[in-house]
C-alpha cells in the first residue's frame, strides 16, 4: 500500500517521458550518450528557465501565454544595446527590467483591475512581438561576443552553462514555492482566493 500511494504521487507525464526515453534509446543509435543527452539539455534550458515563471503563474490559479514574446523583446533589447558597445551585466539587467516592467503592468491589470488573464497576456503578447519586430527591423542581431556567446554554448567542469544556470534556478524554485510564506501563499492563492484572504 506505501509503495502504491508513492507511485500515485508521480504526475503522469514522467511515465510517458520515461517511455518515449526508453523508445529511443533501444531504436535510435546514440540517443543515450552522453553528448546526446547534453545536447538535449542544453537546447531545453531556455525553455525550461521560462517555464519556472509560468509556473508560478499556473500554481496561483492564472496563465501567461506572453512569455514567449516577451522573451523574444528582451532578447533584441539586450542584442541592440550589445551591439552598442554597453556592458554585458548591464546590457542583460536593461532586458531583465523590460521583461520585469511588462510584467509588473500585466499583473497589476490581472490582479488590481480585475482583468481576464488570457485577454491581458494575449495583448501583451501581441504587443512584446511588435516591439521586437520594430526594435530589430526583422533582422537578427548578430556580432556578438564570446564573453556573451558563453553564456549559452560555454562549459564549466565539462557541462554546459546553461544547463547549470536552469538547474540553480529549478533548486531556487523549489525552495521558493516550498520553503517560504510567498510560495505558500502562491499555493494558497491558486487553491481558492477567497480562502486565501
Amino acid at each position: 500500500m506505501k509503495s502504491k500511494g508513492i507511485w500515485n504521487k508521480v504526475p503522469g507525464i514522467l511515465f510517458g517521458l520515461a517511455a518515449v526515453f526508453a523508445f529511443f534509446a533501444v531504436f535510435a543509435e546514440g540517443f543515450a550518450s552522453m553528448y546526446n543527452m547534453q545536447n538535449l539539455l542544453k537546447d531545453c534550458s531556455l525553455l525550461i528557465i521560462v517555464s519556472l515563471g509560468m509556473n508560478l503563474a499556473i500554481m496561483s490559479g492564472k496563465i501567461n501565454i506572453s512569455v514567449g514574446a516577451v522573451m523574444s523583446l528582451c532578447g533584441v533589447i539586450t542584442g541592440i544595446q550589445l551591439q552598442r558597445g554597453m556592458n554585458i551585466g548591464i546590457a542583460i539587467l536593461i532586458g531583465l527590467l523590460a521583461g520585469l516592467a511588462l510584467g509588473l503592468v500585466c499583473g497589476y491589470m490581472i490582479a488590481y483591475q480585475n482583468f481576464s488573464d488570457w485577454v491581458v497576456t494575449y495583448a501583451f503578447m501581441g504587443i512584446a512581438q511588435g516591439l521586437a519586430l520594430v526594435a530589430s527591423d526583422g533582422n537578427t542581431i548578430p556580432g556578438f561576443s564570446n564573453t556573451f556567446r558563453f553564456i549559452a554554448t560555454g562549459k564549466i567542469f565539462g557541462i554546459y552553462t546553461m544547463i547549470i544556470i536552469a538547474a540553480l534556478l529549478c533548486l531556487l524554485l523549489v525552495w521558493l514555492s516550498t520553503r517560504t510564506k510567498f510560495g505558500y501563499d502562491v499555493y494558497s492563492i491558486g487553491g481558492s482566493q477567497q480562502s486565501a484572504r
